[in-house]
């Protein structure tokens, strides 16, 4: 069965690394795979990441197309890690993994090994004060 990983967490906390890591072994692997996240949005043309508060929305609408784009190809192993803090900004993916037949895993990552994109102090503690650390699949 085809499978979406929804990989969530607070900024600095490896979901970018793991992702990375997952979607290149199951390539290395010679299954199909796809990758994406909202702050690939952000990525200019000379690859620079450039953050704008404005189009926050329009990356996770970018993101969740994406994906939708991904499972229709039907695409063997579907990642997206984004913050997921609560359930709602990721009930989107169950209603597409749901809608396309997905089974759903979902990796928490807790590590703080510090944002690469300077994500301000108390940008970062409204997260963790809304975090839900258990979420259920249903």
């Amino acid at each position: 069965m085809q499978t979406l990983t929804i990989i969530r967490g607070l900024p600095g906390s490896g979901k970018s690394t793991l992702a990375w890591g997952v979607n290149h072994l199951n390539l290395i692997k010679g299954k199909p795979s796809a990758w994406f996240e909202a702050d690939m949005y952000f990525i200019n043309s000379s690859g620079e990441y450039e953050y704008r508060k404005e189009d926050i929305a329009k990356a996770h609408r970018w993101c969740q197309d994406q994906i939708r784009l991904s499972m229709k190809a039907e695409i063997d192993h579907v990642i997206v890690s984004n913050t997921g803090c609560e359930r709602w900004e990721i009930e989107p993916y169950f209603e597409m993994a749901k809608q396309y037949n997905y089974k759903v895993q979902i990796i928490t990552c807790q590590a703080e090994f510090g944002s690469i994109h300077n994500v301000p102090t108390e940008s970062y503690n409204r997260m963790r004060a809304r975090f839900e650390p258990e979420l259920v699949i249903h």
